[in-house]
């Protein structure tokens, strides 16, 4: 019924959605803007949501599903708002935090 190649475009279509359905729903998670609230500033949240989105867009779809799979990415994302938040090196604390708060 499927050639080799449909198969794999299929499965790259249903793991494609699978990806963004998670990258959609980290986005919009309650659970996620309440831990942005508590590290910093109401002007700078919008700022922090969009470098960790960056983050993750720039790691392997794999990765992300992987780490979704073994309900670990929301240690993975807790681990980089505390990088983002605490090492001096990286452009959105000095751009932001150094600025306004000590750590």
């Amino acid at each position: 019924m499927f050639g080799s190649t449909n198969l794999f475009i299929l499965r790259y279509k249903v793991r494609r959605l699978t990806y963004d359905a998670i990258i959609s729903e980290l986005y919009q998670s309650d659970e996620l803007n309440e831990c942005i609230r508590k590290f910093v500033p109401e002007q700078y949240r919008d700022d922090l949501k969009q470098e960790i989105f960056v983050i993750l867009l720039d790691k392997p779809n794999e990765l992300i599903l992987s780490l979704y799979a073994e309900k670990k990415l929301t240690n993975y994302i807790a681990r980089i708002i505390i990088n983002l938040m605490r090492q001096s090196r990286n452009v959105f604390h000095q751009l932001y935090i150094s600025k306004t708060v000590e750590l």
